[in-house]
Protein backbone atom coordinates (compact mmCIF):
# COMPACT_ATOMS: atom_id res chain seq x y z
CA UNK A 1 0.00 0.00 0.00
CA UNK A 2 2.60 2.30 -0.77
CA UNK A 3 5.45 3.57 -3.74
CA UNK A 4 8.85 3.52 -4.15
CA UNK A 5 10.82 6.71 -4.40
CA UNK A 6 13.98 6.36 -6.75
CA UNK A 7 17.94 7.59 -6.13
CA UNK A 8 18.66 8.79 -9.42
CA UNK A 9 22.18 10.01 -8.36
CA UNK A 10 23.11 6.38 -7.29
CA UNK A 11 20.38 4.74 -9.77
CA UNK A 12 18.39 2.82 -6.85
CA UNK A 13 15.15 2.19 -6.06
CA UNK A 14 14.60 3.07 -2.07
CA UNK A 15 11.36 0.97 -1.26
CA UNK A 16 9.77 1.95 1.97
CA UNK A 17 6.49 0.82 1.58
CA UNK A 18 2.91 1.23 3.62
CA UNK A 19 0.65 -0.76 5.86
CA UNK A 20 -2.77 -1.42 5.97
CA UNK A 21 -2.76 -5.41 7.22
CA UNK A 22 0.56 -5.68 5.81
CA UNK A 23 4.24 -5.37 6.77
CA UNK A 24 4.80 -2.61 9.60
CA UNK A 25 8.67 -3.07 9.74
CA UNK A 26 10.03 0.29 8.95
CA UNK A 27 13.51 -0.66 6.84
CA UNK A 28 14.40 1.28 4.12
CA UNK A 29 15.26 -1.78 1.15
CA UNK A 30 17.65 -0.58 -2.07
CA UNK A 31 17.46 -2.39 -4.96
CA UNK A 32 20.29 -1.12 -7.29
CA UNK A 33 19.68 -1.09 -10.73
CA UNK A 34 23.24 -0.97 -12.11
CA UNK A 35 23.82 -4.16 -9.83
CA UNK A 36 20.54 -6.44 -9.82
CA UNK A 37 20.46 -6.81 -6.37
CA UNK A 38 18.34 -6.02 -2.88
CA UNK A 39 19.90 -4.35 0.31
CA UNK A 40 18.87 -3.12 3.82
CA UNK A 41 21.43 -0.79 5.68
CA UNK A 42 19.73 -1.72 8.97
CA UNK A 43 16.95 -4.73 11.14
CA UNK A 44 13.67 -2.75 11.02
CA UNK A 45 12.00 -1.92 14.18
CA UNK A 46 9.99 -4.96 15.59
CA UNK A 47 5.80 -3.27 16.58
CA UNK A 48 5.68 -2.78 19.80
CA UNK A 49 2.46 -4.40 19.63
CA UNK A 50 -0.02 -5.56 17.40
CA UNK A 51 -1.64 -3.74 14.60
CA UNK A 52 -3.88 -3.24 11.59
CA UNK A 53 -3.48 0.24 10.31
CA UNK A 54 -0.68 2.56 11.66
CA UNK A 55 1.49 2.55 14.55
CA UNK A 56 0.89 3.72 17.55
CA UNK A 57 3.91 5.94 17.52
CA UNK A 58 5.26 8.20 14.84
CA UNK A 59 8.55 7.25 15.69
CA UNK A 60 10.45 4.23 17.03
CA UNK A 61 12.76 4.38 19.56
CA UNK A 62 15.76 4.49 17.33
CA UNK A 63 14.20 8.08 15.86
CA UNK A 64 13.24 6.27 12.75
CA UNK A 65 9.63 6.90 11.25
CA UNK A 66 6.93 4.25 11.18
CA UNK A 67 5.24 3.13 8.18
CA UNK A 68 2.11 4.47 7.77
CA UNK A 69 -0.83 3.05 6.35
CA UNK A 70 -0.80 4.43 3.27
CA UNK A 71 1.76 5.82 1.43
CA UNK A 72 0.87 5.68 -2.11
CA UNK A 73 2.68 9.36 -3.13
CA UNK A 74 3.95 10.20 0.77
CA UNK A 75 7.50 10.04 0.10
CA UNK A 76 10.29 10.52 -2.73
CA UNK A 77 13.58 11.48 -3.42
CA UNK A 78 14.91 14.99 -2.97
CA UNK A 79 17.84 15.18 -5.59
CA UNK A 80 18.92 18.61 -4.08
CA UNK A 81 19.54 17.41 -0.85
CA UNK A 82 20.08 14.13 -2.12
CA UNK A 83 17.85 12.43 0.66
CA UNK A 84 14.35 10.41 0.47
CA UNK A 85 11.56 12.68 2.18
CA UNK A 86 8.32 11.59 4.04
CA UNK A 87 6.88 15.00 4.92
CA UNK A 88 9.65 16.58 6.74
CA UNK A 89 11.14 13.66 7.84
CA UNK A 90 14.34 12.52 5.86
CA UNK A 91 16.18 9.07 4.87
CA UNK A 92 19.45 9.66 3.83
CA UNK A 93 20.43 6.81 1.64
CA UNK A 94 24.19 7.52 1.95
CA UNK A 95 24.80 6.35 5.30
CA UNK A 96 21.64 4.30 5.47
CA UNK A 97 19.63 5.90 8.28
CA UNK A 98 16.78 8.54 8.83
CA UNK A 99 18.23 11.78 9.97
CA UNK A 100 16.91 12.33 14.04
CA UNK A 101 15.07 15.68 13.35
CA UNK A 102 12.37 17.11 11.33
CA UNK A 103 13.11 20.06 9.18
CA UNK A 104 10.79 23.29 9.73
CA UNK A 105 8.44 24.67 7.15
CA UNK A 106 6.05 22.30 5.87
CA UNK A 107 2.57 22.30 6.43
CA UNK A 108 0.84 19.24 5.50
CA UNK A 109 -2.43 16.97 5.66
CA UNK A 110 -1.06 13.49 6.51
CA UNK A 111 0.06 10.71 3.92
CA UNK A 112 -3.72 10.41 3.23
CA UNK A 113 -4.25 13.11 1.59
CA UNK A 114 -1.11 15.07 0.75
CA UNK A 115 1.18 13.92 -2.36
CA UNK A 116 4.87 14.29 -2.49
CA UNK A 117 7.06 14.52 -6.15
CA UNK A 118 10.42 14.57 -7.17
CA UNK A 119 11.87 17.68 -9.07
CA UNK A 120 15.35 19.10 -10.13
CA UNK A 121 14.70 22.02 -7.74
CA UNK A 122 13.64 20.33 -4.45
CA UNK A 123 11.00 17.67 -3.46
CA UNK A 124 7.82 18.86 -3.59
CA UNK A 125 4.51 18.41 -1.51
CA UNK A 126 0.85 19.30 -2.28
CA UNK A 127 -1.81 19.36 -0.14
CA UNK A 128 -4.83 21.39 0.68
CA UNK A 129 -2.73 23.29 2.97
CA UNK A 130 -0.94 24.57 -0.35
CA UNK A 131 1.93 23.79 -1.98
CA UNK A 132 5.82 23.15 -0.63
CA UNK A 133 9.35 22.83 -1.56
CA UNK A 134 12.21 21.68 0.46
CA UNK A 135 14.92 24.02 -0.39
CA UNK A 136 18.38 22.33 0.76
CA UNK A 137 20.69 25.50 0.74
CA UNK A 138 17.94 26.86 3.57
CA UNK A 139 17.57 23.42 5.05
CA UNK A 140 14.00 23.67 5.11
CA UNK A 141 10.68 23.77 3.48
CA UNK A 142 9.14 26.96 1.43
CA UNK A 143 5.90 27.51 0.65
CA UNK A 144 5.45 28.39 -3.16
CA UNK A 145 2.70 30.40 -4.89
CA UNK A 146 -0.59 29.45 -6.16
CA UNK A 147 -3.28 31.34 -8.12
CA UNK A 148 -5.80 29.27 -9.91
CA UNK A 149 -7.56 25.83 -9.62
CA UNK A 150 -7.18 22.79 -7.89
CA UNK A 151 -8.49 19.53 -8.19
CA UNK A 152 -10.98 18.96 -5.83
CA UNK A 153 -9.17 16.88 -3.40
CA UNK A 154 -6.03 15.12 -2.66
CA UNK A 155 -6.56 11.52 -1.66
CA UNK A 156 -4.06 8.48 -1.79
CA UNK A 157 -6.37 6.33 -3.83
CA UNK A 158 -6.29 7.59 -7.35
CA UNK A 159 -5.53 11.23 -7.86
CA UNK A 160 -2.09 12.50 -9.46
CA UNK A 161 0.37 14.78 -9.34
CA UNK A 162 3.55 14.37 -11.80
CA UNK A 163 6.24 16.64 -12.25
CA UNK A 164 6.82 17.70 -16.48
CA UNK A 165 10.58 18.42 -17.24
CA UNK A 166 10.15 19.84 -20.61
CA UNK A 167 7.21 22.07 -19.38
CA UNK A 168 8.58 22.86 -15.56
CA UNK A 169 5.40 21.95 -14.57
CA UNK A 170 3.18 20.25 -12.54
CA UNK A 171 0.08 17.61 -13.54
CA UNK A 172 -2.41 17.05 -11.00
CA UNK A 173 -5.47 14.65 -11.78
CA UNK A 174 -8.29 13.39 -9.50
CA UNK A 175 -11.18 11.72 -11.31
CA UNK A 176 -13.04 14.20 -13.33
CA UNK A 177 -10.21 16.85 -14.10
CA UNK A 178 -6.27 17.64 -14.77
CA UNK A 179 -4.77 20.87 -13.33
CA UNK A 180 -1.54 22.36 -15.29
CA UNK A 181 0.53 24.18 -12.28
CA UNK A 182 3.76 26.49 -13.55
CA UNK A 183 6.31 27.11 -11.21
CA UNK A 184 7.93 29.52 -13.39
CA UNK A 185 4.57 31.84 -12.74
CA UNK A 186 3.11 30.32 -9.59
CA UNK A 187 -0.01 29.85 -11.34
CA UNK A 188 -2.33 26.64 -12.78
CA UNK A 189 -4.48 26.54 -15.22
CA UNK A 190 -7.45 23.71 -15.69
CA UNK A 191 -7.23 21.90 -19.24
CA UNK A 192 -10.24 20.31 -21.00
CA UNK A 193 -9.57 16.44 -21.58
CA UNK A 194 -12.35 13.82 -22.56
CA UNK A 195 -11.99 11.00 -20.78
CA UNK A 196 -12.09 7.41 -22.69
CA UNK A 197 -14.24 5.37 -20.96
CA UNK A 198 -11.23 2.50 -21.27
CA UNK A 199 -9.62 4.98 -19.04
CA UNK A 200 -11.72 4.08 -15.98
CA UNK A 201 -12.59 6.30 -12.82
CA UNK A 202 -8.84 8.02 -12.68
CA UNK A 203 -7.60 10.98 -14.87
CA UNK A 204 -3.83 9.73 -14.73
CA UNK A 205 -4.68 7.05 -11.68
CA UNK A 206 -2.28 6.91 -8.88
CA UNK A 207 1.30 5.86 -10.19
CA UNK A 208 2.38 7.54 -13.43
CA UNK A 209 5.82 8.62 -15.08
CA UNK A 210 6.45 11.54 -18.03
CA UNK A 211 8.70 10.29 -20.50
CA UNK A 212 10.81 13.41 -21.59
CA UNK A 213 12.20 12.11 -24.91
CA UNK A 214 8.86 11.03 -25.75
CA UNK A 215 6.75 13.95 -24.06
CA UNK A 216 4.07 11.42 -22.30
CA UNK A 217 3.07 10.65 -19.15
CA UNK A 218 2.86 6.86 -19.11
CA UNK A 219 0.29 5.29 -16.46
CA UNK A 220 1.33 2.07 -14.99
CA UNK A 221 -1.88 0.19 -14.69
CA UNK A 222 -2.96 -2.01 -17.45
CA UNK A 223 -6.08 -1.17 -19.60
CA UNK A 224 -8.78 -3.91 -20.97
CA UNK A 225 -8.67 -3.26 -25.03
CA UNK A 226 -11.85 -3.49 -26.82
CA UNK A 227 -10.03 -7.22 -27.89
CA UNK A 228 -9.59 -8.41 -24.38
CA UNK A 229 -6.05 -7.59 -24.44
CA UNK A 230 -4.32 -5.83 -21.69
CA UNK A 231 -2.49 -2.52 -22.45
CA UNK A 232 -0.68 0.71 -20.93
CA UNK A 233 -2.19 3.50 -21.35
CA UNK A 234 -0.14 7.42 -21.97
CA UNK A 235 -1.48 10.67 -21.77
CA UNK A 236 0.13 13.31 -24.21
CA UNK A 237 0.08 16.63 -22.64
CA UNK A 238 1.07 18.14 -25.81
CA UNK A 239 -2.46 17.22 -27.58
CA UNK A 240 -4.00 16.28 -24.57
CA UNK A 241 -5.64 12.72 -26.08
CA UNK A 242 -4.97 9.00 -24.26
CA UNK A 243 -3.19 6.33 -26.32
CA UNK A 244 -3.14 3.19 -26.49
CA UNK A 245 0.70 1.99 -26.20
CA UNK A 246 1.59 -1.81 -27.05
CA UNK A 247 4.64 -2.48 -24.37
CA UNK A 248 5.54 -6.09 -24.59
CA UNK A 249 6.25 -7.70 -20.99
CA UNK A 250 9.13 -10.39 -21.26
CA UNK A 251 11.09 -12.82 -18.64
CA UNK A 252 14.18 -14.56 -19.90
CA UNK A 253 13.42 -13.79 -23.42
CA UNK A 254 9.69 -14.72 -23.41
CA UNK A 255 6.48 -13.06 -23.34
CA UNK A 256 5.51 -12.68 -19.21
CA UNK A 257 1.80 -14.08 -18.03
CA UNK A 258 0.89 -11.52 -16.21
CA UNK A 259 -1.83 -12.85 -13.58
CA UNK A 260 -2.55 -9.33 -12.67
CA UNK A 261 -1.38 -5.79 -13.26
CA UNK A 262 -0.34 -3.14 -11.43
CA UNK A 263 -1.94 -1.63 -8.58
CA UNK A 264 -1.10 0.04 -5.06
CA UNK A 265 1.87 -2.00 -4.08
CA UNK A 266 3.82 -1.32 -7.51
CA UNK A 267 5.51 2.34 -8.40
CA UNK A 268 6.77 3.94 -11.83
CA UNK A 269 9.83 5.73 -12.15
CA UNK A 270 12.46 6.90 -14.86
CA UNK A 271 16.18 7.23 -14.51
CA UNK A 272 16.94 11.14 -16.77
CA UNK A 273 20.97 9.71 -17.16
CA UNK A 274 19.86 5.67 -17.98
CA UNK A 275 16.93 7.47 -19.90
CA UNK A 276 15.60 4.20 -18.75
CA UNK A 277 11.64 3.28 -16.83
CA UNK A 278 11.64 1.54 -14.10
CA UNK A 279 8.70 -0.53 -12.38
CA UNK A 280 8.92 -1.88 -9.06
CA UNK A 281 6.47 -4.51 -8.95
CA UNK A 282 6.85 -5.42 -5.37
CA UNK A 283 3.55 -7.45 -5.03
CA UNK A 284 5.30 -9.98 -7.43
CA UNK A 285 8.76 -9.74 -6.29
CA UNK A 286 10.41 -8.42 -9.55
CA UNK A 287 11.54 -5.39 -11.15
CA UNK A 288 11.02 -4.29 -14.91
CA UNK A 289 13.08 -2.08 -17.00
CA UNK A 290 11.78 -0.11 -20.44
CA UNK A 291 13.74 1.54 -22.88
CA UNK A 292 10.90 3.37 -24.77
CA UNK A 293 10.99 4.98 -28.19
CA UNK A 294 7.84 6.99 -29.58
CA UNK A 295 8.78 6.32 -33.08
CA UNK A 296 9.00 2.82 -32.54
CA UNK A 297 6.21 2.31 -30.04
CA UNK A 298 3.21 0.72 -31.17
CA UNK A 299 0.09 3.47 -30.60
CA UNK A 300 -3.04 3.86 -31.03
CA UNK A 301 -5.45 7.14 -29.97
CA UNK A 302 -7.94 5.56 -27.71
CA UNK A 303 -11.76 6.48 -29.02
CA UNK A 304 -13.90 8.91 -26.97
CA UNK A 305 -16.51 6.81 -26.11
Amino acid sequence: WGTTAYDTDRHQFLFWGGGHATSHENDVAHFSVLGGFWTIGYHPDDPIERVYASQPTFLSFNDRVHVPVHAYKAYCYDPTAKKMFYADRAYDPLVREWVSMAYPGLSWRGPMHSHMESTPKGAVMISTRGLFRFDAKADRWQRLPWKGPQIRRIWCDGTAVCYDSKRDSLWLADDKSIVRYDFATGTSAKVPVKKPKAVGRWMLWCEQVYLPDADLILLMRLFKKPDGKASNIAWSPADRKYYWVDLPYVIGGKPAKLRRGFSWHDALRYDPELKLVLLNNSSARRVWVLKFDRRTAKMEAIKEE
